[in-house]
């Protein structure tokens, strides 16, 4: 894709995710171990071909660092990819919560536990993150997402991304279907 194939372009990508929360059912099905040798395979063959290219994941679900069954998931990946020497330039996450102190407590484990396993040079990104909607109703996702309320927990989770090292913080905004989204996931409404 990145050599002009398949309607691509002819651009470096610097970085590319392994993963999209394949701690749960919701996007994996198969076992864990099924996903820690898929992403060691796919790692270091992209890494054979793509040497300056940034590899990572998986981007684990808050459970990674909230649960004790999502912290052993974690340490257990990063056991096999240190075990079969596979690439892992940055580590991904995701978390959704109104508390901005959730944010350093998640950056501030995921740190610790990428420097007790020996990946103190890899970056942290939390590829998604917004405001919790989670068993909300809409005016209560109003408040947290598209309101003064959200302005100062949106700033406030910045804060503390900046001040815990996350490398790379990406907003999770999910695609407005009509004028009034329910779940408010943007920045910016359709309207603007």
């Amino acid at each position: 894709y990145t050599r002009g194939q398949w309607n691509g372009f002819n651009n470096e990508v610097a970085y590319m995710e392994i993963g999209n929360e394949p701690d749960s059912s919701g996007f994996w099905t198969g076992s864990p171990l099924q996903f820690y040798q898929l992403y060691v395979e796919t790692a270091k063959a992209l890494r054979a071909e793509f040497p300056t290219l940034k590899i990572g994941g998986p981007g684990i679900t808050q459970g990674g660092f909230s649960q004790p069954i999502g912290q052993q998931w974690l340490n257990n990946f990063l056991d096999h990819v240190k075990a079969n020497g596979a690439p892992l330039d940055f580590l991904s996450w995701h978390l959704y919560s109104n508390d901005p102190a959730q944010f350093a407590t998640a950056a501030a484990y995921y740190r610790q536990v990428l420097d007790a396993q020996g990946f103190a040079s890899a970056e942290t990104h939390v590829t998604e993150w917004n405001a919790s909607g989670s068993n909300t109703s809409s005016s209560t996702n109003a408040e947290y997402r598209a309101k003064a309320r959200g302005a100062a927990v949106n700033t406030a989770t910045w804060i503390h991304l900046q001040e815990q090292g996350v490398n790379q913080a990406f907003f999770y905004h999910s695609s407005d279907v009509a004028p009034i989204d329910g779940k408010l996931y943007g920045l910016f409404a359709i309207d603007g």
